[in-house]
């Protein structure tokens, strides 16, 4: 029955009205040949000028038009460029392709100075209610990873844990080229990690995606687009680099594109080789007792990524293509930790020494995609795709605890060994077309995908006659997750300035968890089932008042579902005082998202407000035998309102500066069993700023500062002050093939992430900070001509919860 409505629902949704109306279609690039976004283009009757139909380019610079009528002409307006009107009469009773249209750089005369429109797009910029940041040209992020890349973008905050914030507001998912990574926290930090910052064209940000979206990310959406496109034959770019401070490590890429008319091949190799040191530490007050601790943390995992993609044109209309990748993040590696305890005096009592040796890790994802593209025209488009992704994830951690007393003798030693195994299969599959109807464009698609995670997890405790099996801390957890999506999506000019985009999307999930504990175990075999549709309606309204001067307020309702690991109720270990474990419980989060952007010129401002039902979060709970426990948990709701500034400045000649300020309040309303009810809340000041120099020699200099107040970083805990500053230079020989880069990170060693929290009869305290004071040289050269086409870019997405 489910299936018969979607279907219906399907049917409904992209139903055409028939209809004598014909199509005008073509493509609006500069006298470059590079794609002009966002041009008004508009069928006026040749002698009285009346408007019969409009609409603006996409993208990629495509238009489509649909009506009739007899003597018309093309008249097309775009910022920094001479209007283009059509001088000979057309008659439109029959379609008409005008292929690719040319527009001229606006130029004006100025006492005797003649200034040209300067249409180099910034470094950060607004565009189709994206926030779009370009790290390639850096030289802070060459040879770095993307996941570098990433916490340098403006807007974007990172704690310890890998959780990602968009202006303060938690729960962003990552997108690589429109499509999902599958993964959330430290996964996606292995898998960013594998990829050259090099190979980032744009890092997009999407505080209200639309309906063709997925609704997943309570925060927004984060899509980072590789640099792959057709090119004019062969391309080749090699690049290789170092960085040091505690440790030497190497970063090498390698990407190879190549096409023809009807053949477009990429493949890249990139691998990222060396350690990495943490040291953080936390002061914990329990009831009567302190505890302190600190931990040295060496990470001596490699990152390893290859992908390759063939796209092939069947014809002008016809075009399919296939894309495989394999990444992943591999080696071993060990921590130190000490724990001294005193009692509520003050006074030492004991030492707890553990250590934590990984001798073996490994975090790799292997997909398969492909797809089928039918465009009859250039702004009418239907897709197919499907995806298949196989995570591969293992562990093995030795686990050896010992005590000292008063008197510094050896007591109590305790060993043991965690070994834990995680298989995930996704699977994929998705219908979406655009075309124009009416004086707008319609788009709509289904999706169905499926998730299928066996997860084991065996504790040992370690002696000299074996391993012994501990049943109440080992268990199986299985996860199996459908999601049935539909979505409609509606965008038209509705005058020459305004325009609207409306949207509904529709998810249906299944889904049932599995717990199969060890024999001998205290455990009872659980199971947890799941069945809920929900609809995610979006609304989106732009004012164009001049080519300068714009408004805009979105509308969106989104969902923010438990990450997979989050619903087992596994027991994991963190050292000798502290577990983890999971909550089959968990309900997914509801998020409503108001935002509305005013743009003057260079200066862009962003308001925005979000509501969160059933916010969870993560909580500490006292546990018997001086331990505490972390469990997530649905506690209450959030309120989080924020106001953001996108400001290019043009100080000099040589000299031009992006700032990045941003101010929000966050509000985490919740009660916890057996405590009473809390309310903190906080506002913060956060400030990017990127600083662009023309130096002598054809010296390009960067230099890089943020700066965060303290913030609200989980349900009660308070994170402190954070910054930091970063310097680069870049020189490029031999007509620009050949390019160095230099840069120093982090040169104060500011960016920690030290934070407090407080319960009743629990005060936490923790501090942290990573090797990410670094220098780096980085040297690529490049063989080729790049054009202006682009690949295909699937828009399927799927939830990052892995």
């Amino acid at each position: 029955m489910k299936t018969t409505i979607y279907f219906m629902f399907f049917l409904v949704c992209t139903s055409v009205f028939s209809q004598h109306s014909h199509i005008i279609s073509g493509r609006i690039t500069d006298e470059y040949n590079d794609a002009v976004p966002y041009a008004i283009v508009s069928v006026l009757s040749y002698d009285k000028s009346e408007v019969i139909s409009q609409t603006s380019t996409d993208t990629e610079g495509n238009f489509t038009l649909k009506g009739n009528g007899n003597n018309i002409k093309i008249v097309i307006f775009a910022t920094g460029f001479e209007t283009y009107e059509g001088k000979t009469p057309l008659q439109w009773d029959k379609d008409i392709s005008l292929g690719i249209i040319k527009l001229q750089s606006l130029v004006t005369e100025l006492s005797g100075v003649v200034v040209s429109a300067d249409r180099k797009k910034p470094t950060i910029r607004l565009e189709e209610g994206k926030i779009i940041f370009s790290p390639k040209e850096s030289s802070i992020t060459s040879g770095g990873n993307a996941l570098e890349a990433l916490q340098k973008t403006p807007g974007i905050l990172m704690d310890n844990s890998y959780a990602i914030s968009i202006l303060g507001k938690k729960g962003a998912v990552v997108f690589i080229n429109g499509k999902s990574t599958f993964m959330q926290s430290e996964d996606l930090a292995s898998f960013l990690k594998s990829i050259s910052a090099s190979q980032i064209k744009n890092i997009e940000i999407m505080l209200n995606p639309p309906a063709q979206y997925d609704a997943e990310g309570a925060a927004g959406i984060i899509n980072i687009v590789l640099d792959k496109h057709n090119i004019e034959g062969t391309y080749i770019s090699v690049g290789s680099g170092a960085s040091y401070w505690h440790h030497l490590r190497n970063t090498t890429d390698v990407s190879l594109q190549h096409n023809t008319d009807k053949l477009n091949i990429n493949a890249s190799y990139s691998h990222h080789f060396g350690y990495i040191n943490y040291d953080y530490g936390s002061e914990r007050k329990l009831d009567d007792k302190w505890y302190i601790s600190s931990s040295a943390d060496t990470d001596k995992r490699h990152s390893v990524s290859g992908n390759f993609g063939l796209d092939y044109l069947l014809n002008k209309k016809n075009t399919i293509g296939i894309a495989l990748s394999a990444n992943s993040h591999f080696g071993k590696g060990i921590i130190n930790t000490q724990n001294d305890i005193f009692n509520k005096d003050f006074k030492y009592e004991k030492t707890i020494f553990g250590q934590s040796d990984y001798f073996k890790q490994r975090n790799a994802r292997y997909g398969l995609s492909s797809f089928y593209a039918y465009q009859p025209s250039d702004n009418e488009k239907y897709n197919i795709d499907i995806d298949y992704v196989f995570f591969d994830g293992l562990s093995g951690v030795n686990q050896p605890n010992w005590h000292k007393d008063l008197a510094g003798n050896r007591i109590d030693d305790e060993a043991f060994l965690a070994d834990s195994d995680r298989k995930i299969h996704i699977f994929a599959a998705s219908l979406h077309q655009k075309f124009p109807l009416w004086k707008g464009n319609w788009s709509s698609g289904i999706k169905f995908s499926q998730v299928a995670s066996n997860n084991i997890s065996d504790f040992f405790s370690v002696s000299p006659s074996g391993n012994l099996l501990i049943p109440n801390r080992s268990n199986t957890f299985n996860y199996k997750e459908r999601l049935f999506a539909a979505y409609i999506q509606y965008a038209i000019a509705v005058s020459e300035k305004v325009s609207l985009e409306t949207g509904l999307r529709s998810e249906h999930t299944f889904s049932v968890g599995k717990l199969f504990p060890r024999q001998g175990s205290n455990q009872d075999y659980q199971e947890n089932k799941r069945n809920y549709l929900n609809l995610f309606p979006s609304l989106s309204l732009t004012y164009q008042k001049s080519d300068k001067i714009s408004y805009g307020f979105n509308y969106s309702s989104r969902i923010s579902r438990p990450a997979y690991q989050n619903l087992s109720p596994f027991i994991l270990a963190l050292d000798g005082l502290s577990d983890w474990v999971g909550n089959p419980f968990l309900e997914p989060q509801k998020i409503h998202k108001i935002s509305a952007t005013a743009t003057w010129n260079k200066t862009t401002a962003i308001l925005s407000y979000n509501y969160t039902n059933d916010f969870s979060g993560q909580i500490t709970e006292k546990q018997a035998n001086e331990r505490v426990i972390m469990i997530p948990r649905n506690i209450g709701h959030q309120n989080y309102f924020s106001t953001s500034i996108l400001q290019e400045i043009q100080c000099a000649s040589w000299y031009k500066m992006h700032i990045n300020p941003s101010l929000f309040y966050v509000r985490n309303s919740f009660q916890i069993e057996n405590y009473t009810s809390f309310s903190p809340s906080k506002w913060t000041f956060s400030i990017n700023s990127q600083h662009q120099l023309k130096l002598p020699f054809k010296i390009t200099g960067e230099i890089n500062a943020d700066y965060t107040t303290k913030q609200i970083a989980n349900v009660n805990e308070i994170a402190k002050p954070s910054g930091g500053i970063d310097i680069g230079l870049q020189r490029s020989f031999l007509d620009n093939q050949l390019h160095l880069s230099f840069s120093f990170t982090d040169i104060f060693h500011t960016r920690r992430w030290d934070s407090e929290s407080h319960l009743p009869n629990l005060d936490n305290y923790i501090w942290g900070y990573a090797e990410s004071r670094q220098i780096k040289f980085y040297l690529t050269y490049k063989i080729g001509k790049q054009s202006s086409k682009t690949a295909h870019q699937s828009n399927l997405e799927e939830a990052d919860r892995l």
